[in-house]
């Protein structure tokens, strides 16, 4: 036995400490279904424990093609509306953090609730991430959108001078 160990314990007490582990086992897995289930409601979508999920951004290497100015238009009120949601989203995560107590007064119960409580402020700090990321890529869309109508005045006037 590696030094600095505890010995298992007699055959009662390894079945004790299994029951126990598979117990908090089951509980936290009742407790991940239950805010589950209380986020989705609300709109916050966990995916269930176990499934893969994949992400992707705006077109073949997260770039867009445009041929016109309506075009951006409403590539950025899309933009626009997506941080609205993801707005809505870092309010109902904030909610869940402030409304989040142990289900009861033991440890397991409170380690559980210390677990969902990091992986609420990560959600969050996510969430804020993506918040910046809209309000500089609606920015950028912007910057395109003048530069785009600038150009394409430009032409109209140049395109109207030869033939006036």
């Amino acid at each position: 036995m590696p030094d600095g160990t505890t010995p298992p314990g007699d055959p009662d007490q390894q079945i004790d400490a299994s029951v126990s582990v598979a117990e908090a086992g089951r509980k936290a897995a009742e407790a991940y279904e239950h805010l589950r289930r209380w986020l989705d409601g609300s709109g916050i979508h966990l995916p269930a424990p176990g499934t893969p999920y994949t992400t992707g951004g705006g077109g073949g290497g997260g770039q867009f093609q445009v041929h016109s100015v309506a075009e951006l238009d409403a590539l950025i009120q899309r933009w626009t509306d997506l941080r609205t949601q993801v707005e809505a989203s870092g309010r109902r995560i904030s909610a869940a953090m402030e409304a989040l107590e142990p289900p009861a007064r033991d440890e397991v119960s409170k380690q559980f609730t210390k677990a969902v409580a990091g992986n609420l402020a990560l959600a969050h700090q996510h969430n804020s991430d993506m918040l910046r990321y809209t309000d500089e890529y609606v920015a950028k869309l912007k910057q395109a959108r003048d530069a785009y109508a600038g150009t394409d005045s430009g032409n109209a006037a140049a395109l109207q001078g030869r033939t006036g």
